[in-house]
């Protein structure tokens, strides 16, 4: 079961571009909208660092599986593709196969780690846009996708389906995210709403075919787990499976 991950992970690692800076770059937003960002996304980094640190307690192999979906979640968002939104690019989140595997909480610590490495040794994103990154990228695509994949599961669609919704899902309202977040900075004297719709339809001829490609890798990878490696799932994802 890992060697399949771990041939998914090389693939995409073989692709991957580390040449262009991640979602919105440093210098950006305005001090105020940093604070505001980094405000609104630390406690729910202290809450995944938290459950974290308890499961490495009490789960055994734990932090085999956390640094496989971890290194997962790395390399797909680095792959990058310029957008025409300036400031940001396009790129594969990930976020939905962590928070399905390990739970959208711990798929926030993923998030956070992933962002901190790529902004601070690789000038992808910036540490005063780390807050914003955090929130649309570990936070809304975290807990959408899981959402998403409950209700799909509830409704008794295959795995590779409820996958599928996962990973679409989480790529696409992190962008949605993101372009509010730049509306919000920039809007002026236009009408937010205007300016959010304009932003996210600059993203969404790159971003639409990334969602697709990412939801059909969650589907494969949440499938594998979930008919081999059950016993690797968090509970609370468990019991949908």
């Amino acid at each position: 079961m890992f060697k399949r991950i771990l041939y998914l992970i090389l693939s995409i690692f073989v692709l991957t571009n580390l040449g262009y800076p991640m979602h919105i770059a440093e210098g950006i937003l305005s001090i105020e909208w940093v604070l505001i960002w980094i405000a609104v996304s630390l406690p729910f980094v202290l809450w995944s660092i938290w459950v974290v640190s308890k499961n490495l307690r009490d789960r055994k192999n734990y932090i085999a599986v956390l640094a496989l979906i971890g290194a997962l979640v790395f390399l797909m968002s680095s792959l990058a593709i310029p957008s025409p939104v300036v400031g940001s690019v396009s790129h594969p989140a990930a976020t939905g196969i962590s928070s399905i595997i390990l739970g959208p909480v711990v798929s926030v610590f993923i998030g956070f780690i992933t962002l901190l490495i790529q902004s601070l040794f690789m000038a992808h994103g910036g540490v005063t846009s780390l807050g914003a990154n955090v929130f649309s990228m570990a936070i809304v695509g975290s807990f959408v996708a899981f959402g998403l994949y409950k209700l799909a599961r509830l409704i008794k669609l295959p795995f590779v389906v409820a996958g599928f919704l996962a990973g679409f899902s989480a790529d696409i309202f992190t962008y949605m995210t993101t372009a509010f977040q730049l509306a919000l900075e920039f809007h002026g004297s236009e009408p937010l709403l205007n300016v959010w719709i304009t932003l996210f339809g600059m993203f969404l001829p790159i971003q639409l075919p990334i969602s697709i490609v990412e939801g059909i890798i969650a589907g494969i990878v949440i499938n594998i787990f979930a008919q081999r490696a059950k016993e690797y799932i968090d509970p609370i994802v468990e019991s949908n499976l």
